[in-house]
């Protein structure tokens, strides 16, 4: 699978906000890196977000993780503290509509819960 950098390689949004490169709808994975560390990767297909994408605190710690479809959010999105503990999870239905999301603090306490349902 072709592999570029967010900072590195020549890419750009074109009108329909695709991601393009050399001219073409990217199709790969799109990086950035904290020197040699891997601290972002999202997954493009045809210039669209497209599959899983996962972010890294620079100490290697998993930051955040969720999938597109088309470049809208589906599934179950989350994101951590820090500490490796849950912050935050959002789940979107398969056409990118908020189910519900769910907040924890650093100590992993409940914050908040909102349940939107599911649309009709």
């Amino acid at each position: 699978m072709k592999r570029i950098h967010v900072f590195l390689d020549d890419s750009e949004l074109d009108d329909s906000l695709r991601l393009v490169h050399d001219g073409e709808p990217f199709t790969g994975e799109l990086i950035n890196t904290y020197g040699e560390t891997l601290i972002f990767l999202e997954t493009y297909r045809d210039g669209w977000r497209d599959g899983p994408r996962r972010e890294w605190y620079e100490d290697g710690t998993l930051k955040a993780e969720g999938m597109s479809r088309h470049s809208v959010a589906v599934g179950t999105h989350r994101r951590w503290h820090h500490n490796g503990r849950l912050a935050v999870e959002k789940v979107f239905d398969d056409e990118g509509d908020l189910i519900s999301e769910q907040h924890w603090d650093s100590n992993g306490a409940p914050e908040s819960f909102r349940s939107v349902g599911m649309p009709e």
